[in-house]
């Protein structure tokens, strides 16, 4: 159980140096205790600069900013496309293209 233990706080102080100290050591509680107040969010800024103190406020934020960035936008590159000469005629981009039968399959 104290090897269990060791491994925990070890994990939660993401001290990389330390290897085969003595267990459990009150330097281990501090270093998770300093991390978790050093990585807690505090607050959010939403897109308009509104400050939110709030987790159900840090949940909207987040839902949005991901949202809005996995959002599919409108393509810029359609004028570059247009540009490149098409290499295969439209017959074979049809047989390409086309869904598979049972007999391919």
């Amino acid at each position: 159980m104290l090897i269990q233990d060791d491994i925990y706080w070890k994990q939660r102080a993401k001290s990389f140096w330390y290897h085969d100290g003595d267990l459990n050591t009150k330097y281990f509680h501090a270093a998770a205790t300093s991390r978790k107040k050093v990585n807690r969010i505090t607050h959010l800024e939403n897109s308009d600069g509104v400050v939110c103190h709030k987790e159900k406020g840090f949940q909207t934020i987040a839902r949005d900013y991901f949202s809005n960035l996995f959002t599919k936008l409108p393509s810029i590159r359609a004028s570059v496309v247009s540009l490149v000469p098409s290499s295969i005629i439209d017959e074979d981009n049809f047989s390409l293209t086309a869904d598979f039968t049972v007999e391919e399959f």
